[in-house]
């Protein structure tokens, strides 16, 4: 159950970063009005140190999730009695 949450969130920054694509994508529009240029450039800003921070905590995640499984397979660890 938790692999299907994995790649459910990969499937979920998939979508996230080509959205920020067609955001980001300045050919569209020819003429840009300032006040919303600053808008977007903020958002965006916003949305990349968002991914970035979850993409900084999926090792932590997977070691507390996966890693004192591997240790206990290996037989490091005592298993619980």
């Amino acid at each position: 159950m938790e692999k299907e949450m994995i790649s459910m969130d990969a499937k979920l920054i998939f979508l996230w970063m080509t959205w920020i694509f067609q955001l980001h994508n300045c050919n569209r529009l020819e003429t840009v009005i300032p006040h919303f240029q600053r808008r977007k450039k903020r958002f965006l800003i916003q949305v990349i140190i968002f991914l970035l921070l979850h993409l900084l905590m999926l090792p932590l995640y997977w070691w507390k999730k996966y890693g004192l499984l591997a240790l206990k397979s290996v037989g490091v660890l005592p298993p619980k009695c």
